[in-house]
């Protein structure tokens, strides 16, 4: 997450040690010629070996290099970006719903391969608890990684295989991050505390409440260009049940995340307010009737109450950035029948939208019939598409913010992504003018961190309906150390397995049936 200073970024320490000494450092050159910071900290088994630095960086809007030594090894060098308090641009990418199985996150490459981003804005569902029964598309070898979220160890375990997908990983590595919970992050089968710990540990969130791992709404800022918002709509108010003070009426926020969000509304000198949101807010009816039930619609007076704290900002351009529904969707927010804000929600990453949740045949047709009856209903909306995947850019200067989605393939590997959406809003306006297909102007590009280094790589495509995905690829990366070795063959050696700690495997011969493992130490 970006501050002016300080910057966090985050890792993950291969080991069944208890305890492992970690050294950290930080440069202005991917080279490490001019290192700036460096320090000392421990992985331990309480919180899975995961390590999250803190650090005080002395400039900025500038890009740093990280990277962490343990074992006797140097891990792959990350980037990282601190925010910019007088810059007049300002370029997010926003991504949600990345199901591991449902297909390629081919999203999260396109985003890494963009050198000209500030911040990734993750609006929740990072990982999720349970495979789709229509979305079968990328299943692992090992059961346990398409399992049931059911307690602590498994999130964890989940987190792990996550960071097994190589597009993943680089978008980690090379942009910093932003991110809230969605509902498949922490309403599983384990304790809701189990998830928020897992959740804690494995993301590059900094806890604004450091006593309370339950508050995660938090603000950032970058000079009088933007404010972020980051809030809570799953956890904080909503499943306390809370009401709005003075009233039956139920709060998506809770009274204390509310009165938070109105100080920060209230308090802002930016020329952009933007919140970051888990679910849909604009209204969506179809013959009166919300189609989306499980989101701001069930909740109108507290939507009510947001509108009316928007409608008061009355220099900036408000955005509402969504996430949760597999759709995409650009729409203005009204109160009293004035816009307040712009809603823009960039579809999935992954996870099965119209067509993978109806079929193609009843998510073509009934797009058909049913669109043009939603559009004449809710003549806010602005776009509507409900079967393609991808990310959207937010573009901020001070003239105007562009809103961008990009639609990317996920059923094979590829990064042929397709501009699909294009909108503007004048700044210090509220509507939203669609404009044509052509993207926004990048900003300064900067170098990106180097590729992983390998010492093999056997490559092939992996995947199609019921595949299977990074599992079976074969690669050693320089620094792999290896674990445990398998022999296979009961009266005679019939094939080997070699498992390195991060994950990387080879293999020689038939390895199925008896076999002996032999773990190093």
């Amino acid at each position: 997450m970006p501050q002016s200073s300080p910057t966090v970024w985050h890792t993950h320490i291969g080991t069944e040690e208890p305890r492992e000494d970690v050294v950290w450092q930080v440069a202005f050159d991917p080279d490490f010629e001019v290192v700036i910071a460096e320090g000392n900290t421990f992985a331990s088994a309480w919180n899975d070996h995961t390590v999250k630095i803190d650090a005080l960086l002395p400039s900025s809007g500038t890009t740093y290099y990280y990277r962490f030594y343990a074992k006797g090894v140097w891990s792959m060098v990350g980037r990282t970006k601190t925010a910019a308090q007088n810059d007049d641009h300002l370029r997010l990418a926003l991504v949600s719903c990345s199901s591991i199985w449902s297909g390629y996150m081919n999203a999260y490459q396109c985003i890494a391969e963009r050198d000209d981003l500030d911040l990734l804005i993750h609006c929740g569902d990072y990982i999720y608890d349970l495979v789709d029964k229509n979305e079968l598309r990328n299943m692992p070898h090992d059961p346990l990684d398409s399992e049931t979220l059911h307690d602590l160890t498994s999130h964890r375990r989940r987190f792990r295989y996550y960071r097994k997908d190589p597009f993943l990983r680089r978008a980690h590595q090379q942009h910093p991050w932003a991110i809230v919970w969605d509902n498949h992050d922490i309403w599983t089968l384990a304790t809701r505390s189990e998830a928020i710990q897992a959740f804690h540990e494995w993301t590059p969130i900094r806890a604004p409440n450091p006593v309370d791992p339950n508050v995660i709404y938090r603000s950032l800022d970058f000079g009088s260009l933007a404010r972020i918002m980051l809030l809570d709509t799953r956890h904080i108010g909503r499943d306390a049940n809370a009401k709005i003070e003075g009233s039956d009426e139920p709060s998506m926020l809770g009274e204390e995340q509310f009165r938070w969000l109105s100080q920060r509304l209230e308090s802002s000198g930016a020329d952009y307010n933007i919140l970051v949101n888990q679910v849909l807010m604009a209204r969506l009816d179809l013959l009166k009737i919300p189609l989306i039930k499980k989101s701001w619609a069930s909740y109108d007076a507290e939507r009510q109450r947001v509108s009316s704290l928007l409608q008061k900002t009355n220099h900036a351009s408000n955005l509402v950035l969504t996430g949760d529904l597999h759709i995409s969707f650009a729409a203005d927010l009204e109160w009293e029948q004035k816009p307040v804000a712009v809603e823009f929600l960039p579809t999935s990453v992954t996870r099965g939208n119209l067509d993978e949740s109806l079929g193609s045949f009843l998510a073509k047709w009934g797009s058909k019939l049913a669109l043009p009856l939603i559009k004449k209903e809710n003549p806010h909306i602005r776009y509507f598409e409900g079967t393609r995947h991808g990310y959207g850019l937010v573009n901020l200067s001070r003239r105007k913010a562009t809103l961008e989605l990009w639609h990317v393939p996920h059923e094979e590997q590829s990064t042929a992504e397709v501009l699909a959406f294009v909108g503007t809003i004048a700044q210090g306006t509220q509507g939203l003018e669609i404009v044509p297909l052509e993207p926004s102007a990048s900003g300064a590009l900067v170098q990106p961190a180097p590729n992983e280094p390998r010492l093999y790589d056997k490559g092939e495509e992996f995947g199609g309906l019921k595949g299977d995905y990074f599992d079976s690829e074969e690669r050693l990366n320089l620094k792999s150390r290896l674990s445990t070795v398998y022999l296979y063959g009961l009266t005679k050696l019939k094939g080997m397995e070699w498992i390195y700690e991060d994950g990387s495997r080879l293999s020689a011969g038939s390895i199925s049936g008896w076999s002996q493992s032999y773990t190093l130490q």
